[in-house]
């Protein structure tokens, strides 16, 4: 598994947890308390759904049309549909 810690938007989100214990808890403590909530933040189902929606949308980088999930992806299945008769709407 890769270091959570390694994840700049794990490592915001950690870093802000600990801030208040920085002056109460020794190096050693830190460190687990960081590894501790990084893997957690990680792994837990509920909370990596949490991260992904912290995360900045991607970058689009072209436009134009977009495939609906019962659009042909290839020539060669437009050309299946077309010879089956059932074009767009399946009939």
């Amino acid at each position: 598994m890769i270091d959570p810690l390694e994840d700049p938007v794990i490592r915001e989100q950690v870093d802000r947890a600990v801030e208040p214990y920085l002056s109460v808890l020794s190096a050693e403590e830190l460190t687990a308390l960081r590894n501790l909530l990084a893997t957690t933040l990680a792994t837990h189902p509920a909370l990596s759904r949490m991260v992904a929606r912290l995360r900045p949308a991607p970058t689009v980088h072209t436009s134009g049309a977009v495939k609906s999930g019962d659009e042909p992806q290839s020539e060669t299945q437009r050309a299946a549909r077309r010879r089956a008769g059932t074009g767009r709407s399946g009939r």
